[in-house]
């Protein structure tokens, strides 16, 4: 996360210039963050004016003063980095409480947390990053690597995070765990399971959302819904089909027609887990989801007549797609492609057709190479708010023992 002195710490460093020593508050928590800045947990930013103050500071660590060396040299840097981010953190003041300070339009806000706040290392600890499951988080953090990778106006800067599994409708207690132990900035992304426009989110969501509630005045946290319903509808049908190898290409290829018909259907369409009987007694979903079922052939495994005549509410009509997300990942956001592709090449005597499907994933692998521009409309806004979001949580320039010299 991006973390910048504020230049009132001047003033307070000066007042109690003399009372300084190695077990300080004000000491320990300078270390600390430039222990932070060492091991690329955060990026750290600050006036001229102050960075060279501490660094001449008498009794700080000589790992320190080479930490705001290099921050020194690096002054020039600092506002491409806060450009990045919406969200950071002001070191202000010498103690007291975190808390969150809402801009004039109250549409984004930034956190301010006094430097004393930071004598304990755990709370300089990298931004934990709280998401439902492991693949939740495997997901995201490849998704916006790749992200920084194909937008070259972002240069020299990583994303560093911890993880944290929050075991779906129990992920409150995860966050809580982490406020309680460590008070390390937590960024928590949930489903918004949500079923069609306004309808009630999640459980999952709405008990994150209690517990940011109760702890934001006085920790760094924030609970990010997901604008659609879940991680699934987060990619669009066409691309699942390119990138997801043969599983559920029948099934994808219906999907793909509601993309053309009515895109915004796919927000809040249950892509994973599919539909039962029961869901066709929702007044509210019938009149959201009616067309697509009457337009698109086969969606559903009988006629909306003859569901309405099933007696067993948990009979799937409407098939799912699980694992669809972890398939993508393998093959468009790590090397499955590729791997594939050079597989297929190996052979001897390639036939016609085996040449015509190298030539497809050799197509397949050029959309891979620019992801981001071949993302539909629909689903782009969506996407790249999720990607600044985690990047302005976890921005990073990386571990930098070997620039300090250590």
């Amino acid at each position: 996360m991006l973390i910048q002195l504020d230049k009132s710490i001047e003033q307070d460093l000066f007042r109690n210039l003399h009372n300084l020593n190695e077990n300080s508050l004000e000491v320990r928590a300078i270390n600390n963050l430039a222990i932070a800045y060492r091991n690329g947990w955060h990026i750290i930013i600050g006036p001229l004016r102050i960075l060279k103050l501490i660094k001449n500071l008498e009794h700080i660590d000589k790992s320190t003063k080479l930490v705001f060396d290099e921050l020194i040299n690096d002054y020039t840097f600092q506002k491409s980095y806060k450009d990045l981010v919406e969200e950071f953190i002001l070191v202000k003041g010498l103690d007291g409480e975190p808390k969150r300070i809402e801009n004039e339009n109250e549409t984004s806000y930034y956190y301010e947390a006094p430097l004393n706040y930071f004598n304990i290392v755990t709370r300089c600890f990298r931004s934990t990053l709280l998401c439902e499951d492991e693949s939740d988080y495997d997901f995201y953090n490849k998704l916006v690597k790749k992200y920084i990778k194909e937008n070259k106006e972002i240069s020299g800067v990583d994303i560093c995070f911890s993880s944290s599994n929050g075991g779906g409708v129990n992920a409150y207690k995860a966050l809580e765990r982490g406020i309680n132990e460590s008070r390390n900035p937590i960024l928590a992304i949930a489903d918004s399971d949500m079923k069609y426009p306004n309808s009630s989110e999640g459980q999952t969501l709405k008990k994150l959302k209690q517990k940011e509630n109760q702890y934001m005045s006085t920790n760094i946290i924030e609970v990010y819904p997901l604008q659609v319903r879940a991680k699934e509808n987060l990619i669009p049908p066409s691309l699942y089909l390119l990138g997801t190898g043969n599983s559920y290409k029948n099934h994808l290829k219906k999907l793909e027609l509601i993309e053309k018909l009515n895109s915004e259907q796919l927000l809040y369409f249950n892509i994973k887990d599919g539909y039962k009987v029961k869901h066709f007694k929702d007044l509210r979903f019938m009149e959201y989801y009616k067309n697509i079922f009457l337009e698109v052939d086969d969606l559903i495994s009988c006629s909306i007549e003859e569901i309405d005549k099933k007696t067993d509410d948990d009979e799937i009509v409407v098939n799912g797609a699980k694992g669809i997300v972890e398939k993508f990942t393998y093959y468009f956001l790590e090397n499955g492609i590729e791997q594939e592709l050079q597989s297929k090449k190996r052979l001897s005597n390639p036939s016609p057709q085996l040449l015509s499907v190298i030539s497809e994933m050799e197509a397949i692998l050029e959309k891979k190479e620019n992801l981001f521009n071949n993302l539909p409309e629909y689903i782009l806004e969506v996407i790249l708010d999720l990607c600044k979001k985690i990047i302005s949580w976890g921005c990073s320039k990386g571990n930098t023992y070997g620039t300090l010299g250590a």
